[in-house]
């Protein structure tokens, strides 16, 4: 599910947004309950970007921890990397302190929300500032501040190529990608965009101890 060929015949079935959710809280199980594709192919045999298989796979984490997806990676990740500004979810502190965002004619657009509320595929608020803490916390083998937040192990998972259109063509690693082979100049590079509905992109090249933060996401836009 990690690695985008979980087989299934609607891969972007979760991503539902628009103004009438940020206010509604809607459980993983009663969602899933109503939206489940079907796995039409073995899994691991086909690569297609995959939201469903990450909102799965943070349902997943809820059955097994017993906690919701939001409080689960506050406990784990947020708040020990020091996030103070980043949530799975809209909190009213966030809502608050959020930049207007524009359209192309300068009117304001309203906020969209998630008819997923946790969505582990591309639900989280974060500023520049708090995601840099992530990435400096990839480049040192999952340890931020002296502590382990995540494992080695599971670091080199998402930072290897696990998945090849041919076996010198990467495509995904787990929960990062690897495409614009082409202009990465010979280095090794992982990186993660998303638009859900606004755009981001970090890249990180893990060899060279460097990250790219190369778009920011309008949602990183928070007032001071």
């Amino acid at each position: 599910m990690l690695s985008h060929t979980s087989g299934v015949d609607f891969p972007d079935i979760t991503t539902i947004t628009g103004p009438e959710y940020v206010n509604q809280d809607i459980p993983m199980k009663e969602f899933f309950f109503k939206h489940m594709p079907t796995v039409v192919r073995p899994p691991g045999e086909a690569y297609t970007y995959d939201n469903f298989a990450f909102a799965l796979a943070g349902y997943a984490v809820e059955n097994v921890t017993g906690s919701s997806f939001s409080r689960y990676t506050e406990k784990k990740i947020f708040k020990p990397l020091g996030m103070k500004s980043t949530s799975v979810r809209f909190t009213p502190d966030l809502l608050k302190r959020m930049a207007t965002h524009y359209g192309p004619t300068g009117d304001p657009i309203p906020t969209s929300g998630h008819g997923l509320t946790d969505a582990p595929q591309g639900s989280i608020l974060s500023t520049g500032e708090d995601m840099s803490k992530y990435m400096i916390m990839q480049l040192q083998n999952g340890k931020f501040g002296g502590k382990e937040i995540v494992s080695k192990r599971s670091m080199d998972m998402m930072h290897a190529y696990q998945v090849f259109a041919d076996k010198t063509i990467p495509i995904a690693t787990v929960g990062f990608e690897t495409y614009f082979n082409d202009l990465a100049n010979g280095q090794h590079v992982a990186l993660k965009g998303g638009n859900m509905p606004y755009s981001s992109l970090m890249v990180l090249v893990p060899e060279q101890k460097s990250i790219f933060p190369v778009k920011t996401c309008i949602y990183l836009g928070f007032n001071a």
